[in-house]
C-alpha cells in the first residue's frame, strides 16, 4: 500500500510539472520556469523519501534520554483494526497482529480493513534506574483515545467508537504523568478510533496520534518555557507588522496614488495574522479549530506573497505582465475555494496541494521579481530586492527542510523560526530604500535651491517668502482637515462600540443615552446576557481624547465582552487592566464600572468610575454604591471591591460617567453630585428616559453658553 502511494504522488508530481512547463509561451518566462523546476523536483523528492522499513520496533530508554530530550515512540508498531478483549493487558500475545508504519493513517487511503477502531501496542524497554521513575506520556490526538501503561489505564480522551454518531473529539494535546514499573519491558496500549474520514479526507490532516516520554520535571519545564516564548514573539511579531501596517495606510491614506503603501499595508496584516495562527497554533487543543485556523494561515500567506509581488511591481513602477495577472486571480480564486473547503459548498475536496504550489509559484513570481528589481539602474534598489529575496528564500529553506523531515536547531535557536527574522529585515530594507528616496529628493532640491540662489539672491527672497506663505497656509489646511477628519472618526469609532439595541426584559426597564462633546472623549457602554438571564452592565470613560481614547474603548469593549460572561466580576477588572497595562498605552486608562442585575440582586464592581445612584421606592431614598478602585491599566492585581444591594421591583439604579457631575457653568462652579442627587430624589415614579431627559436638561441648563467639556454617558435601569 505504501509503495503504490510512492507511485500515485510521483505520477501526479510529474504531470504537474509537464502541464507547468509546457506553458512557457514566451522568453521572459524562462527564468521563473526554470526556478519553478527546481522547486518542484524538491518538492518530489521530499514527498518520495518515505520510509519502507515496516519491522515492529522496541524503544530504548535511559534515564539521561528522559532528561535531556522527549523521546517520541517511533514505528513502526503493531496494530489491530476493530476490538479485541485483553489487548490492554501487558502480557496480550499481539504477535499475529500486523504491523505499521506508525499511528497515523490517511484518511484519503484508509486500510481495507479499517472500522473506524483500532487497537496499538508499543513496547518500551528501561534500564534499572528508571525502575519506580516519574515521566510524563505527552500524547497528541487527533480523533478519540485510550490509552494503558503496564496495564493500567492513564487516560481517556473524548469517545472511542466505531459510528460517527458516537463518536467524540478528544483534546489535540495531553499530558499524563506516569511511574515505571519494577521490570525492564514496558507496555503502552492505544485504542484509537477516527470514524470521521469523510470530513478529514477534505484536509490535509491525517487521523491518529502521537506519544512521547520525558522527564516529568523537564517537561513541564520545556512547555512553560515555550509558551513564554511563542507569546513573546507572537506579540513582538504581531506588533511590528502592526505598526507598519497602520504607518503604510496612513501614508495610503494621505496620498492614495501611491497605491503601494496599500499593497505593503495588506502584505503586513496578512503575515502578522498569519505568524499569530502559527504561534498559537500549537496550543489549539480542537481539532476542528486547528484545521480552520491553518487553513485561514495558508489563505493569508498566498495572499501575502500575491499582493508582496504586487507591491514591488508597484513601488519600482514595473509593467504587469499578464501571466502576473493570471497568477494573481488564481491566487484569489484558490484562497477562496480554500476557505469553502470545509463548509457544505466545498465538495471538491482536499484543494491543500493546489494552495501549496500556488504558494510556492506565487514565492518564485517573488524571487524572479526581486532579481528584476536588485539588477535594475534604479539607485537603491538592490536593498529592497535584497530584503525581499532572503524573505522568499528562508520560507522556501524552511517549508524543503519540513517536507524532508529535517530540524536543524543551532545554539538554542530553531532554523524555522528564520522567516520571522528576515521578514523584518525586509521591512527594514523596505524603510532604508524609501529613506534613501526621500533623501536623494532632499538632495536635489538643496541643489536646486543653490542655482536659484546663485542667480537673482533678491528674487529668491522674495519667491521664498511667497512660497513659505502659501506652503504655510496649505500645511495649515491640511492640519485642520487632519483634525477634523481625525475627530470624525474617533466620533464614528465610539459611537460604533455601543450596542445597537438595548435587551428588553420582563423584570427590567432601560434606556441609554450618550451626549458626545465637541472634542470626543472616551465614554462607552455596553451590556450582555448571560445563559443565566442576568444582565451585566458595563460603562466606562477613557482618559483622553481623541483616536487614542477610542481605542482603549475599543480595548476594553473586547476585553468586557470575552471576559465578563465566564469570570467574576472582580476578577474580570482585574484581568482587564492587566490586559490593557500589557498593551503599553503608556498615560490613556480606562475608568470603568461593572452592575450585574439578576432577579432581586444588583452587584455592583467599580475602577474608578463614579458610584451607580440607586433610589429605593419604599422611602424613596438614595444610595450612592461606593466600590472604589483604581482605573484599568494603571496596575495590576488590585482587589477591586464587590458591592452587593437588594434590587426590589420599582427601585431605580442610574450609571452615570463624569462627564455630567464634573461640567462647569459660567462661573467655573462645577455640577457635582449633590445637585444631581436634589434632581433624581423626585424622580422615582418616572420611567428611564424621562429621568435620563430630565438629567441632560438639568446639564443644559447648568452649563450655559459654557462648551461641554466632556462626554457624558447615562444609563437608568427600572425594576418592573
Amino acid at each position: 500500500m505504501q509503495n503504490t502511494l510512492q507511485e500515485l504522488i510521483r505520477v501526479t508530481h510529474l504531470k504537474l510539472f509537464r502541464i507547468i512547463t509546457s506553458s512557457v509561451l514566451n522568453n521572459q518566462c524562462r527564468v521563473f520556469m526554470i526556478a519553478l523546476k527546481t522547486i518542484l523536483l524538491l518538492f518530489l523528492f521530499g514527498t518520495l523519501s518515505l520510509s519502507d522499513d515496516i519491522e515492529p520496533r522496541v524503544t530504548q530508554i535511559t534515564k539521561e534520554n528522559l532528561k535531556e530530550r522527549s523521546v517520541t515512540l517511533p514505528g513502526p508498531v503493531r496494530f489491530f483494526d476493530g476490538d479485541i478483549e485483553g489487548a490492554h493487558k501487558p502480557d496480550f500475545d499481539d504477535s499475529d497482529w500486523q504491523t505499521w508504519d506508525s499511528m497515523w493513517k490517511n484518511p484519503n487511503n484508509p486500510p481495507e480493513n479499517y472500522t473506524g477502531v483500532r487497537w496499538y501496542r508499543h513496547y518500551v524497554e528501561i534500564d534499572s534506574t528508571l525502575f519506580g521513575y516519574h515521566a510524563t506520556i505527552n500524547a497528541t490526538t487527533f480523533g478519540a483515545s485510550e490509552v494503558w501503561f503496564n496495564g493500567e489505564k492513564i487516560f481517556k480522551n473524548g469517545k472511542v467508537s466505531s459510528e460517527l454518531e458516537h463518536f467524540e473529539y478528544g483534546e489535540v494535546r495531553k499530558w499524563v504523568p506516569v511511574i515505571f514499573s519494577q521490570e525492564q519491558k514496558q507496555v503502552i496500549a492505544v485504542r484509537f478510533s477516527n470514524p470521521d474520514t469523510d470530513f478529514l479526507s477534505k484536509t490535509f490532516f491525517f487521523a491518529g496520534m502521537n506519544l512521547a516520554l520525558q522527564d516529568i520535571k523537564r517537561s513541564y519545564k520545556e512547555h512553560l518555557d515555550a509558551f513564554r516564548f511563542v507569546t513573546a514573539l507572537q506579540w513582538l511579531i504581531t506588533g511590528f507588522c502592526a505598526v507598519f501596517a497602520i504607518i503604510h495606510f496612513l501614508f495610503f491614506l494621505f496620498n492614495r496614488n501611491l497605491r503601494f503603501n496599500l499593497w505593503f499595508a495588506l502584505v503586513c496584516t496578512l503575515y502578522a495574522y498569519a505568524s499569530f495562527v502559527q504561534q498559537k497554533f500549537y496550543y489549539f487543543s480542537d481539532l476542528k479549530t486547528m484545521i480552520w485556523m491553518q487553513i485561514t494561515m495558508q489563505v493569508s500567506m498566498i495572499m501575502a506573497f500575491a499582493f508582496l509581488s504586487l507591491f514591488l511591481y508597484s513601488v519600482l513602477k514595473l509593467k504587469t505582465h499578464l501571466y502576473f495577472r493570471i497568477l494573481f486571480g488564481i491566487a484569489v480564486f484558490l484562497c477562496v475555494l480554500h476557505l469553502l473547503s470545509l463548509t457544505s459548498l466545498g465538495f471538491w475536496g482536499n484543494i491543500n496541494p493546489f494552495g501549496v504550489t500556488m504558494a510556492f509559484i506565487m514565492g518564485l513570481q517573488i524571487m524572479f521579481v526581486s532579481v528584476k528589481v536588485i539588477r535594475s539602474d534604479i539607485e537603491g534598489a538592490w536593498i529592497l530586492g535584497g530584503g525581499v529575496l532572503l524573505f522568499v528564500l528562508s520560507v522556501f529553506l524552511v517549508l524543503i527542510l519540513e517536507m524532508s523531515g529535517y530540524y536543524i536547531t543551532e545554539i538554542g535557536y530553531n532554523i524555522h523560526h528564520t522567516p520571522y527574522l528576515t521578514f523584518g529585515i525586509a521591512l527594514v530594507a523596505m524603510s532604508v530604500f524609501q529613506s534613501r528616496h526621500l533623501a536623494k529628493i532632499n538632495l536635489n532640491l538643496t541643489q536646486k535651491l543653490e542655482e536659484v540662489k546663485q542667480l537673482s539672491d533678491e528674487n529668491l527672497k522674495k519667491e521664498r517668502s511667497i512660497r513659505e506663505a502659501e506652503v504655510e497656509r496649505v500645511r495649515l489646511e491640511t492640519e485642520n482637515e487632519r483634525k477634523t477628519e481625525e475627530l470624525e472618526k474617533a466620533r464614528r469609532l465610539q459611537l460604533s462600540l455601543l450596542p445597537k439595541e438595548l435587551p428588553e426584559s420582563e423584570q427590567f426597564i432601560v434606556h441609554a443615552a450618550m451626549l458626545t462633546a465637541s472634542e470626543v472623549g472616551g465614554d462607552y457602554y455596553d451590556v450582555l446576557l448571560k445563559k443565566d438571564g442576568t444582565q451585566v452592565w458595563g460603562i466606562g470613560d477613557a482618559t483622553g481624547h481623541g483616536t487614542e481614547a477610542g481605542f482603549v474603548a475599543a480595548m476594553t469593549k473586547t476585553l468586557f465582552q470575552s471576559l465578563a460572561p465566564t469570570m467574576k466580576y472582580d476578577d474580570c477588572l482585574r484581568e482587564m487592566s492587566a490586559k490593557l497595562k500589557a498593551a503599553g498605552l503608556k498615560k490613556h486608562f480606562m475608568c470603568f464600572g461593572i452592575l450585574a442585575l439578576n432577579k432581586n440582586i444588583a452587584t455592583w464592581c467599580s475602577a474608578g468610575i463614579p458610584a451607580a445612584i440607586q433610589i429605593r421606592r419604599k422611602d424613596n431614598s438614595v444610595q450612592f454604591l461606593e466600590s472604589k478602585g483604581m482605573p484599568l491599566g494603571t496596575v495590576t492585581g488590585y482587589p477591586y471591591q464587590v458591592n452587593k444591594v437588594n434590587f426590589e421591583p420599582g427601585d431605580l439604579v442610574i450609571l452615570l460617567t463624569d462627564g455630567l457631575m464634573e461640567q462647569k457653568n459660567a462661573e467655573r462652579e462645577e455640577l457635582g453630585l449633590d445637585r444631581i442627587r436634589e434632581c433624581i430624589q423626585s424622580l422615582n415614579s418616572q420611567t428611564p428616559d424621562e429621568i435620563a431627559s430630565t438629567l441632560m436638561d438639568l446639564l443644559n441648563e447648568w452649563r450655559g453658553d459654557v462648551p461641554q467639556e466632556d462626554d457624558v454617558s447615562i444609563i437608568v435601569i427600572k425594576r418592573q
